[in-house]
């Protein structure tokens, strides 16, 4: 599922996903935020990520609104991944800075995995 076509059709995607993870699909999937506001949560004013919000279209583009050094160092880490969704990469080569400071995220993120027993993803460490 890409966000862009979430956020485009919001209700064929969730019923893709719903046959995808063989629940039934409910209208209130996509529903959650009517007749909510963001001072129905306590501390919606800081914390408006967690305030209900309706699922909107280009409410933010991170091409633009990244900064550049943000999108490089995002790109080193999934890169891969990236382009296996066919999206397409500012930086198709990131500097070798940029590579191993990803590596060293990815080390990091495997070893506190590992050491609180969790299982990660085949190829996670390539």
């Amino acid at each position: 599922m890409h966000y862009e076509d979430l956020v485009e059709d919001p209700e064929r995607e969730c019923k893709r996903l719903c046959e995808f993870l063989g629940v039934p699909y409910d209208d209130a999937i996509i529903r959650f935020a009517e007749g909510k506001t963001k001072t129905d949560l306590p501390n919606a004013r800081k914390t408006p990520k967690k305030a209900w919000l309706p699922i909107t279209s280009r409410l933010r583009n991170w091409r633009t609104e990244m900064p550049v050094k943000a999108v490089e160092g995002f790109e080193a880490a999934a890169g891969d991944l990236l382009e296996e969704l066919g999206y397409e990469r500012a930086f198709p080569h990131p500097p070798e800075e940029m590579l191993a400071w990803a590596a060293r995220i990815r080390e990091s993120f495997t070893r506190d995995a590992s050491a609180l027993g969790k299982q990660l993803p085949k190829g996670w460490e390539r």
